[in-house]
């Protein structure tokens, strides 16, 4: 007789955590993907423990195999699943996000133009369906600084800077008009931006009955390197109690529901300017990577155990995490162009020895080409560091960017 059981739609990134944490609890977990394309950097990252007959079914398949009628909950593994999440939850009757407001938490226009709708900060936006609209949407563009990016995309992949309304142009001519991007999807039209200048903050909230918990607050840091100016260096872990960060929790709350955010994680980027805080972009799954593993680290609860809880629809009471330790993300780059030389074990053996080392990773293989780090897409490694000592932190941080490789 089929049993309950819990559909992780693309268990990729930090969506591989979901299933051995359902399996600790004691719910069994199928994997389905939203689409016949991932893209193979997602797809080599899925990890078969946790599921039912070790293996990732498209989402007919499964139903068929498992009992649509025996499905308890849906949750969206990562960015790409969102949509597909949304939609096999309202097919299945099962609690969720509206599938018909469903772009809202997925495409950066849409949402901005939700934030506008509900009268709070957002960035006014140009949306590009395909190049021959390119001169005529762009002829009233001012001479200031833009950001031209997919609209479906997911990190920085695809964003460019551009100056004026010549330079937005240049930048849309270049940019890549009906192919696949990172996530393994078609791109939908570009979105054109004024630059907002200030630190970008990161809020993870997770929605459940009792309204939006705050699951992390963290800030980047950004350094020019390579000819760009928007180098990720670091993510440091924040205390969503302290007062603070009040104004920028508040406007995250506001814009969570103004993107009908009902059930589950959100992931939010958010610059905080002389204005105040908006939103840059926002997407209905939880923070990706490696995040979630440096955050059981240092907050309590911590981002997964409240997104399980929520799909559970088990009582969440806590409005903002606590901050247990500090934590950061140390992102490695390399200034040359060249081939990895792999693993230095002498710079492996110093690494775990440090004191608030936790984890490493590599996004090149040896005998793979590097090239000077300009973004996140050409980021060569990370290491995540926790520690009750700022100053520990800040040491072993110093440590790590003296890495030839990871």
């Amino acid at each position: 007789m089929p049993s309950p059981y819990i559909i992780i739609v693309d268990p990729f990134s930090s969506g591989a955590l979901y299933a051995p944490k359902f399996a600790s609890l004691g719910y069994a977990c199928v994997a389905v993907r939203s689409s016949p394309n991932i893209s193979a950097r997602f797809a080599r990252g899925f990890q078969p423990g946790g599921f039912l007959e070790g293996r990732l079914f498209d989402i007919d398949e499964a139903l068929e195999r498992f009992g649509a009628a025996q499905a308890i909950a849906v949750v969206a593994g990562c960015e790409m699943a969102v949509a597909a999440a949304d939609a096999l939850a309202q097919r299945l009757g099962l609690p969720g996000n509206p599938a018909d407001s469903t772009a809202l938490r997925r495409n950066k226009y849409p949402m901005q133009q939700a934030l506008a709708d509900a009268g709070l900060r957002h960035i006014p936006s140009l949306f590009i369906r395909n190049p021959d609209q390119i001169d005529a949407a762009t002829a009233e563009l001012e001479d200031i600084a833009y950001v031209v990016k997919p609209v479906n995309s997911a990190s920085t992949d695809g964003v460019r800077f551009a100056h004026g309304r010549d330079g937005a142009r240049r930048a849309l001519r270049d940019s890549a008009w009906q192919q696949i991007n990172d996530l393994g999807e078609i791109n939908q039209g570009f979105v054109v931006q004024p630059f907002v200048e200030g630190p970008e903050y990161v809020v993870d909230l997770v929605a459940h009955a009792g309204g939006y918990t705050v699951a992390s607050v963290c800030v980047y840091e950004k350094i020019e390197s390579n000819g760009s100016r928007f180098v990720y260096a670091g993510l440091e872990v924040l205390d969503p109690r302290d007062p603070e960060y009040a104004p920028l929790l508040d406007y995250a709350r506001q814009a969570a529901a103004a993107l009908k955010l009902q059930l589950g994680p959100l992931h939010m980027e958010l610059i905080w300017s002389d204005e105040g805080p908006v939103m840059i972009e926002a997407g209905a799954r939880m923070h990706g990577g490696v995040a979630p593993a440096l955050f059981n680290d240092c907050y309590s609860p911590n981002l997964l155990d409240l997104a399980v809880d929520a799909s559970l629809g088990r009582a969440i009471e806590t409005a903002e995490v606590q901050r247990q330790q500090h934590g950061r993300i140390v992102f490695l780059i390399t200034r040359q162009k060249g081939i990895h030389p792999g693993p230095v074990a002498a710079d492996q053996a110093a690494l775990r020895q440090l004191r608030s080392y936790r984890g490493h990773r590599a996004f090149v293989s040896q005998g793979e080409p590097v090239v000077p780090t300009v973004d996140l897409a050409t980021c060569p490694g990370i290491v995540w560091l926790a520690s009750p000592d700022p100053a520990q932190l800040a040491r072993d941080d110093t440590h790590c960017r003296t890495l030839a490789a990871v």
